[in-house]
């Protein structure tokens, strides 16, 4: 099964469907042959590092405050 890590409080929006979408830079313009999707499902591997209220929009900070808690 293949992963994607990505913000604990972006999962955390996904989980309670406040957030559907997830955009990356970079990964399209990377490979030679063109983009493709690799897997049909993924998991998603919440992570804890460089998330600060400055970076999450006000109304958006509560699912910080949650998953610092749940942490």
């Amino acid at each position: 099964m293949n992963g994607l890590k990505e913000w604990a409080t972006v999962v955390k929006a996904l989980e309670n469907g406040n957030q559907t979408v997830i955009l990356r830079k970079g990964g399209i313009l990377e490979t030679d042959s063109g983009f493709k999707i690799e897997a049909k499902k993924f998991l998603l591997f919440p992570t804890f590092e460089h998330q600060d209220f400055k970076n999450i929009k006000p109304d958006k900070q509560g699912y910080l405050e949650e998953v610092k808690k749940d942490g």
